[in-house]
């Protein structure tokens, strides 16, 4: 075996580059390196003629960039660990206090099972148009955007009921307090101040109670705000949802095997347009397609007269 300066063997070189960072560069059958003092000596190929040194530069090559990898592996994943801790999406709170729509027919199908007395029909208007509405604002295409309007006619005797059925349906669309407004003695402008007020902030939910003893001059006001056939970019508030009550002076038929819907509904629409604005058909009609685009009939609870007190 070629012994190199003080007697070293190839072996002994790689190991010194190794350990002392001096440069060597095998190329073709000789090895250069440089001396201790600083003369260049070479060599013939004895490197290539002792396979054992050359496996051993390998493994360790090998061995330091494995670590190197597995070292800058565990880096990347700390960074990303660390990058999902403490990222904090920006979030853009919604312009209402409404549920979700998802919330809301689950809230609509707790209350079917409490008001029971309702049927199938009662509850898909609610559920159905409620829920289109709720999925259109929180889509927030103001395309799309209509406000939404529905008037709960109660059968005479039906206000503890009544009462029971506002406070879960206020729920059913939001978490947050919402105003209910008393029509008897209200004026128009007062009436049309506080609708206004509300639907201004972030709360469009509105109760507006007893409609039925407002003027047909004070309730014209429901046709600046239930007028779903315009263009949705000229409505003042489309995210808005008005609900209206009003107590029937006709009970709730005591055969309720021959009970009619639609003639029920109908008797309503007549108590409206033909006795209380009687007086003004030509301007009843219109105001009555704007507030009894969607009419409810409730019925009577028989647990209302104990919890709803």
């Amino acid at each position: 075996m070629t012994l190199f300066e003080n007697g070293r063997t190839c072996g002994d070189y790689l190991e010194r580059v190794s350990n002392d960072g001096e440069t060597d560069k095998c190329r073709g059958s000789s090895i250069v390196f440089l001396s201790s003092d600083n003369s260049i000596e070479k060599t013939t190929n004895d490197c290539k003629n002792d396979p054992s040194n050359s496996e051993e530069f390998m493994l360790k090559f090998y061995r330091r960039t494995t670590n190197s990898v597995i070292i800058f592996s565990l880096f990347s994943i700390c960074v990303v660990l660390i990058a999902i801790i403490f990222y904090k999406p920006t979030v853009i709170p919604p312009n209402h206090y409404y549920v979700t729509p998802e919330t809301f027919q689950l809230k609509i199908d707790k209350m079917n099972e409490r008001f029971s007395n309702q049927d199938d029909i009662f509850w898909l208007k609610i559920k159905k148009l409620g829920f289109r509405h709720l999925k259109r604002v929180f889509k927030n295409d103001s395309n799309e955007q209509q406000p939404f309007t529905m008037l709960i006619a109660g059968y005479d005797g039906t206000n503890l009921t009544m009462k029971c059925f506002l406070k879960d349906l206020g729920l059913a669309f939001t978490d947050k307090n919402y105003n209910t407004l008393i029509s008897e003695g209200t004026s128009k402008e007062s009436l049309d101040k506080q609708i206004q007020e509300s639907l201004n902030s972030l709360q469009k939910y509105v109760v507006v109670t007893n409609i039925e003893q407002m003027t047909l001059e004070t309730a014209s006001i429901f046709m600046n705000y239930a007028d779903e056939h315009i263009i949705s970019s000229q409505i003042s508030f489309p995210k808005s949802t008005i609900i209206m009550t009003a107590e029937m002076p006709f009970s709730f038929p005591e055969n309720n095997a021959n009970y009619n819907r639609i003639k029920e509904e109908e008797k309503v629409m007549k108590y409206f347009v033909n006795e209380i604005w009687g007086h003004d058909k030509n301007k009843a009609s219109p105001l009555w397609s704007r507030i009894g685009n969607v009419v409810v009939l409730l019925k009577p609870e028989n647990w209302a007269d104990k919890q709803c007190s």
